[in-house]
């Protein structure tokens, strides 16, 4: 292989790596305007999973939960391309979703608590998948506040994902 086709490849490989690593920290949607990553929720009951931003891209996955939370990685046109508590990675059309704010209870139960504190009384036991409501949590706290059911209520962070500014938190 001579040296240009070899600059050519290491180029290609280069370009593919930056656009396969997703949007870089402190990013804006070309679209929005809105920074990426961000987190929304599901606006509807159904929606599905698309592998690009048209429908005429293959249905990957079918959500099926009003609130769900996701991450939006990227934008194009009217479609969003979000990653869920999994992993699982896709296009959703942006009329699907909702700038309201959700989590989920990862891993083990957690513990709903009239206090950001572990010694604060407990409200209730929350299941791993139970979706909440955010209605506060700062950058760095250790606890967020929600509403789950009518019960506002303190929730450890680590308990959860759709706080975090990674896929996986």
């Amino acid at each position: 292989m001579d040296r240009a086709a070899r600059v050519v490849s290491t180029l290609v490989l280069v370009l593919a790596l930056v656009a396969a690593s997703g949007p870089a920290r402190g990013e804006v949607g070309e679209v929005t305007g809105l920074p990426l990553p961000r987190f929304v929720s599901l606006a509807t009951e159904v929606a599905n999973l698309r592998l690009g931003p048209r429908r005429s891209y293959d249905v990957v996955a079918i959500y099926r939960r009003h609130g769900l939370p996701l991450q939006i990685v990227g934008e194009f046109g009217n479609w969003r391309e979000v990653v869920d508590f999994e992993g699982a990675r896709g296009w959703v059309h942006g009329s699907l979703l909702s700038g309201r704010r959700t989590v989920m209870v990862r891993g083990e139960a957690a513990v709903l608590r009239r206090g950001a504190v572990p010694e604060a009384p407990a409200m209730a036991r929350l299941a791993p998948g139970v979706v909440a409501r955010l209605l506060r949590c700062e950058a760095g706290a250790a606890w967020c506040f929600v509403e789950v059911d009518g019960r506002r209520g303190w929730l450890a962070r680590v308990r959860l994902w759709g706080v975090g500014g990674s896929p996986t938190s």
